[in-house]
């Protein structure tokens, strides 16, 4: 009966790991996701370069403006569905995994410990 405890033990440690090294894979792809487009929206940014003055007045707001209009509105720019705070949703939903990541890392240690005194 000892044995089979122990067996049981070392497959919930396994799964816990290997559920561990998901959510450590899926942070590390989203991290390097937000980067990536950073770095898109910088190369997109040097690449433009500060607009002369001519290009500045074929702009949207200059338009609507000799047009007589009101400039384009500024709405709805943020994009996405957002939580509280104006965070997007998603983040919410990292932190919960992050704590259930941790929980799961605690209990592997919690079990590795057990095993070790045996």
């Amino acid at each position: 009966e000892e044995v089979e405890q122990k067996k049981r033990k070392r497959e919930e440690l396994a799964q816990l790991k290997e559920r561990a090294a998901e959510i450590l894979r899926a942070e590390a792809e989203q991290r390097f996701k937000e980067l990536m487009a950073k770095q898109t929206t910088l190369d997109g940014f040097v690449a433009s370069g500060p607009e002369d003055e001519a290009s500045k007045a074929t702009s949207s707001g200059a338009k609507a403006a000799a047009a007589g209009g009101d400039p384009p509105s500024k709405k709805g720019s943020k994009g996405g569905k957002r939580g509280p705070k104006g965070k997007p949703a998603a983040d919410k939903q990292l932190k919960q995994d992050k704590v259930t990541n941790q929980q799961i890392l605690q209990k592997a240690q919690e079990l590795q410990q057990e095993d070790l005194f045996k």
